[in-house]
């Protein structure tokens, strides 16, 4: 992939890896907390407690911005909600467990939601900074790095 294109996925398809100290739920508790804090909506087997290590969030759904759009309030609903237009999708891996618990987090679906995942991101290093159990907040990669889904 050419430079170009490598920094064209870093800006608008985020991922990053950090390594903290705390034990994996509370990593999720953490991580949880921020994207909710954002609008986003917990999807998948997580949401029932079927303790997948793959955490995956939502803003809006495929169906709700496709009504939105012929309606035309999309992106006026987007500006009163505080958020990004579109549907997006992130996921958040956890995996190990104190001392060396590893969290990805990755947008995999919506350009738009990119300053939105990167702002989470900084308030999730910020926290983990805070508690004192960010071991190494990685450096910014593209979500193309990531194992798929």
């Amino acid at each position: 992939m050419s430079a170009r294109r490598e920094a064209n996925a870093v800006r608008y398809l985020p991922a990053q890896v950090l390594r903290v100290t705390c034990t994996r739920r509370q990593a999720r508790a953490v991580v949880d907390h921020e994207f909710a804090a954002r609008g986003y909506r917990l999807a998948g087997s997580a949401v029932t407690g079927a303790g997948d290590d793959r955490l995956t969030f939502h803003w809006s759904s495929p169906v709700r911005e496709a009504v939105d759009d012929v309606l035309g309030i999309g992106v006026l609903r987007s500006k009163l909600r505080g958020g990004p237009h579109g549907f997006g999708r992130v996921t958040v891996d956890v995996s190990g467990d104190a001392p060396a618990t590893v969290v990805t987090v990755a947008l995999r679906h919506g350009v738009f939601h990119a300053p939105t995942v990167r702002e989470i991101l900084e308030r999730i290093i910020g926290v983990f900074a805070a508690a004192g159990t960010l071991a190494d907040p990685g450096t910014p990669i593209s979500a193309l790095d990531v194992p798929p889904e």
